[in-house]
């Protein structure tokens, strides 16, 4: 685990390289999950005790559905059962579909409890029993509108580790 001076000056080196790729947001290497993965999603996973170079963080995880068919996740960080399920989103995106996700198939057709919606600049944080599912406003248990909200609230963003 990392201290909290560590975890900080980590933060704000995020913070630094996300204005850097800035500029090249509305060009096409943004519209695809992966890069918004690779660069960004995992970073900040990793910067929070998540290898994604172990069996701690699974990427395109199958979650079987209620019919035959199931989808693969993003990403699911666990240790056996995924604890938190993740669904990506281009960087220019607003997380809706995202949070249609995540509860139509992924949290629903799993025994995870919860799921997160990010598209690199914002981060949902949602547990599946505190919603309905029918419900078309579905209310985060926290909620990242801006980079500055990770560092301001890094102690709330902490808890995912």
């Amino acid at each position: 685990m990392v201290n909290e001076q560590s975890f900080k000056r980590a933060l704000y080196a995020y913070k630094d390289r996300l204005n850097r790729w800035k500029k090249n947001i509305k060009g096409t290497r943004f519209n695809k999950e992966q890069n918004v993965t690779i660069k960004f999603v995992v970073p900040l996973f990793n910067m929070l005790g998540w290898n994604p170079f172990t069996e701690d963080m699974e990427f395109e995880y199958y979650i079987r559905g209620k019919s035959k068919k199931g989808r693969n996740v993003d990403i699911a960080l666990l240790p056996e059962i995924p604890k938190i399920l993740v669904e990506v989103e281009p960087i220019q995106n607003k997380l809706e579909h995202g949070i249609r996700q995540i509860f139509k198939h992924y949290l629903r057709n799993s025994k995870s409890s919860f799921g997160i919606v990010t598209n690199g600049w914002q981060l949902n944080l949602y547990h599946k029993y505190k919603q309905r599912h029918h419900t078309v406003n579905l209310t985060p248990l926290f909620a990242f509108r801006t980079i500055d909200d990770l560092i301001d609230y890094r102690d709330v963003l902490w808890l995912l580790s």
